[in-house]
């Protein structure tokens, strides 16, 4: 078999499989949840399926990397070095990882339907940036895998695929399987890019979709109980100053 066959088996399961997979739990991680006496449960949008493609990525990233990393890894990022021959490092990874990020943020201020508003997308946003801060960098500082290029020990898991795929699916989240498949083709391409690059193994960016996944969840989770915990709906209702005739905004905060 071809060493450069399991990168594109795996690259295609995360794109093919771990998109759809995700589309398919969709409305049922989203759809606010009441217990038998009607009140809302701490977290409403958690469903256990939605750990289902997470666990499969993390779950086969780690396998791969501690228990086949000469029979897998090693090949596989010898033959990619090898398509890149002398030609410098292709640095666009470094930006493209946060374009699902921006995706995210921004698709609904031009016209595109989501499930949440600019400012509940923007703290769901940030609640799954800490949460992908705090576990890549354990991970990395914990496990001290050192990268094929020898730069540090911090190669496994991929943050940039974990920031890719972590900002992919807040997309599918927010705006259905259509974008998703949108920003799940940026993301794949990140992930090719890393071990293109010489920078991450094939189970690091494996496991680094997995985390992504995952910490982009942990962000859904988490609003309705950071919004409750606040107390606080915030409304932002454009206006005409009477005076100048400028456009502005009003803000709203109601308690």
């Amino acid at each position: 078999m071809r060493p450069g066959f399991p990168l594109l088996c795996m690259l295609s399961c995360m794109f093919v499989v771990c998109q759809p997979l995700s589309a398919q739990y969709s409305e049922a991680g989203m759809r606010q949840n009441a217990d038998s006496t009607g009140t809302r449960v701490v977290f409403p949008s958690f469903e256990p399926v939605q750990l289902v493609a997470p666990a499969v990525l993390v779950g086969t990233g780690t396998l791969v990397h501690f228990l086949a990393h000469e029979q897998v890894d090693i090949p596989v990022s010898a033959t990619v070095s090898g398509w890149r021959g002398g030609c410098p490092e292709f640095e666009a990874d470094d930006y493209v990882q946060y374009l699902p990020f921006v995706m995210a943020a921004g698709l609904g201020l031009v016209g595109v339907d989501s499930e949440h508003v600019f400012w509940e997308r923007a703290a769901e946003l940030a609640m799954t940036a800490a949460s992908l801060a705090a576990v890549t960098q354990a991970m990395k500082h914990l496990i001290s895998s050192p990268r094929p290029n020898g730069a540090d020990d911090h190669s496994f898991p991929s943050g940039h695929t974990a920031t890719a795929f972590a900002g992919a699916e807040l997309v599918r989240i927010e705006y259905g399987p259509g974008w998703g498949a949108a920003a799940y083709t940026l993301a794949t391409g990140v992930a090719f890019l890393r071990i293109y690059n010489d920078w991450h193994y094939l189970s690091d960016v494996i496991a680094g979709a997995g985390v992504g996944i995952l910490c982009a969840h942990v962000g859904e989770w988490l609003l309705d109980p950071v919004k409750r915990l606040f107390g606080a709906d915030v409304s932002v209702t454009p206006a005409v100053d009477p005076v100048s005739g400028g456009v502005c905004a009003t803000l709203a905060l109601r308690f």
